[in-house]
């Protein structure tokens, strides 16, 4: 009998410690931001389908779900969107590019 209730107590001694640390784990990072995803070419064209496909669905894989918001910046070719992405930052901070 002593056997047996050690070996509950250790078992619900287990389950408390592998608990208490996912219930004070921090909420993803992303969770509730949105990021801006600019797309350097303009719309309508394939390059511009992919990278909103792209978006939909590489918003499901990062933590947190974050709303990601294309937009495009045509011209140069494509180096127009990156370089108004390293002077310019958007309000939250969050940009990326394809």
């Amino acid at each position: 009998m002593k056997h047996l209730m050690r070996g509950f107590l250790s078992f619900l001694f287990g389950v408390v410690l592998l608990l208490v640390p996912a219930l004070a784990a921090e909420r993803p990072f992303y969770q509730g931001k949105n990021v801006n995803f600019i797309i350097n070419f303009a719309a309508g064209g394939p390059t511009d389908i992919e990278g909103r496909i792209v978006a939909r669905h590489l918003a499901k894989h990062i933590l947190g779900q974050p709303t990601l918001i294309p937009q495009n910046m045509a011209g140069a070719g494509g180096a127009g969107s990156h370089g108004v992405l390293h002077p310019f930052r958007c309000s939250s901070g969050y940009q990326k590019t394809y």
